[in-house]
């Protein structure tokens, strides 16, 4: 095979939609309460304190339109560049901590600068005020129901495995830091957790994301973001040795996508269909500061370039020691899969064994 006139700068989509025996679940008898806390205390040129103000706004979208079938009531907070301050915190978790009733979910994303020093991961804020892991697991150990902990800063593994003098995990929270204690991060952790919320977690079909799905798809996902690098940037994971939230996070919309962005497969929403074409927006990145760090715009990709056939994942193909991006166009009875790869002509079409293929969302349910 020549692989010949390459346009992997394109936009590829695939479609998933909602499976047909997808059950409608009662709603939750309780709330999902979000926390979200934003900002940046050394901004690049051009950007300001509210730098990182997306992050924890694309997370409450993904809740006010996937989790309203699940629970009574969704509440959110946000404490963004200035106002993200260390009384308005602490504040704001005790107010949790009086709200919150058994049957609710807290939900926590935290997306600042922050390090791990002296066993202990922490941030600073507003006014030079610092805040450190340990004061906040012992505010959300007040809770009296489960919480979920999303900490997105470098050194933030810190939070979840201090040394002896520091707090525990408490017993009721689930969480994840975008990498280990001595680790520097980029937005790995918002893609995959938002990925995962929006229905590529969903890895038995039931047509809900439960806690336990997004447990297993972030580290996952995580080594097929950058699958070639030696030094990778791997997730920590941890839950508290209470009972883990039983119900569903998120329900999946059939609105989520699979785009090729730049030679490589991104998780994305469809934020309108017009004129035959779709317009996208990537999860986990700023779609609208153009100076900032993680800019990634929506895109308006035609129909042409969606596949709507058999339901397979995108994956990626092995060619000559190089990986590109693919879709499945069957399988045979050997075993083995016909594929298209993306920006190609159908003439590089060809059918390859198992070992060739990798699914950067995830393998497929058997």
């Amino acid at each position: 095979m020549t692989l010949s006139a390459n346009r992997l700068g394109c936009a590829a989509i695939l479609l998933f939609s909602l499976p047909c025996g997808a059950q409608e679940a009662a709603p939750q008898s309780g709330r999902l309460l979000f926390l979200g806390v934003a900002y940046d205390e050394a901004p690049p040129k051009g950007q300001t304190v509210d730098h990182y103000n997306y992050a924890p706004d694309n997370f409450s979208t993904m809740f006010r339109t996937q989790s309203k079938e699940l629970f009574r009531e969704i509440v959110i907070t946000t404490l963004k560049g200035d106002r993200a301050t260390r009384a308005a915190v602490l504040r704001s978790l005790r107010s949790l901590s009086q709200e919150a009733q058994p049957q609710d979910l807290v939900f926590l994303y935290w997306g600042t600068h922050g390090a791990t020093e002296d066993g202990d991961w922490g941030a600073n804020l507003p006014g030079g005020d610092g805040i450190s892991g340990s004061e906040l697991k012992a505010e959300l150990a007040k809770l009296s129901c489960p919480a979920v902990v999303a900490i997105s800063t470098c050194g933030s593994g810190g939070f979840i495995r201090p040394d002896r003098k520091t707090v525990d995990l408490p017993s009721n929270v689930t969480a994840f830091a975008a990498c280990r204690p001595q680790q520097t991060t980029n937005n790995e952790l918002d893609i995959t957790l938002l990925e995962a919320l929006a229905g590529f977690g969903d890895a038995d079909g039931s047509g809900d994301v439960s806690i336990q799905e997004v447990r297993n798809y972030v580290p996952r996902r995580y080594r097929m973001l950058s699958p070639e690098d030696d030094l990778e940037t791997l997730p920590v994971l941890g839950q508290g040795d209470g009972d883990v939230f039983q119900g569903s996070l998120t329900r999946v919309t059939g609105q989520h996508v699979a785009a090729l962005h730049d030679g490589a497969w991104h998780g994305a929403t469809i934020l309108n269909r017009k004129n035959g074409a779709l317009t996208v927006r990537y999860l986990g990145w700023d779609p609208v500061s153009r100076n900032a760090a993680f800019f990634l715009p929506d895109e308006l990709v035609p129909l042409d370039r969606v596949d709507l056939a058999g339901g397979e994942p995108p994956v990626e193909v092995e060619w000559n020691g190089t990986w590109y991006p693919a879709l499945i166009l069957g399988r045979t009875s050997q075993g083995r899969f016909r594929i298209h790869y993306i920006g190609y002509p159908e003439s590089d079409d060809e059918t390859v064994p198992a070992k060739r293929i990798r699914y950067p969302f995830g393998s497929p349910s058997p």
